[in-house]
């Protein structure tokens, strides 16, 4: 009795593992449909639908799983970059005086005692009179010397 059983079994078995054609339709409501055949109402909107093997379909699955862990691992670098803090801002060096015989402080020294020289000449419209380049030397304000602390811009 057990092996009859285990034949009948078999015998069922064997028919599901053996896949008949599907087709697919939809109907005037929108509805779609599985089955065996088409019906001939629908014959142009059926499709018949792929069975594929036990192998492809699990090739497509790995295919599948790569392409979602590659595309987890873009996303997973995007959002990492996104979340990356900006670099600090660094402040630009200050400008190291210049080399030669007078330091910043002697240059700006000169440079206030021209304008101080030039300040009794300068007329109400702000022009100067010409008798002032004889009497004091002109002298351009420093270069790549900080501004003294305390001065202010003339």
């Amino acid at each position: 009795m057990t092996c009859k059983a285990a034949v009948i079994l078999l015998g069922a078995l064997s028919f599901t593992v053996h896949a008949t054609e599907v087709f697919k339709w939809v109907d005037e409501k929108g509805k779609v449909h599985y089955g065996s055949s088409v019906p001939e109402k629908y014959s142009n909107k059926g499709r018949k639908l792929q069975s594929d093997s036990p192998d492809v379909l699990e090739a497509r699955r790995r295919e599948a799983e790569e392409r979602a862990a590659r595309e987890k691992a873009a996303a997973d670098a995007l959002n990492k970059r996104q979340n990356t803090p900006p670099p600090p801002i660094v402040a630009a060096p200050k400008p190291k005086p210049p080399a030669g015989d007078a330091s910043c402080a002697e240059k700006w020294n000169e440079y206030k005692a021209s304008i101080d020289c030039f300040a009794p000449f300068v007329r109400g419209n702000g022009t100067v009179r010409e008798e002032a380049f004889a009497v004091c030397p002109t002298v351009k304000q420093p270069v790549n010397c900080p501004t003294p602390v305390g001065s202010s811009d003339r």
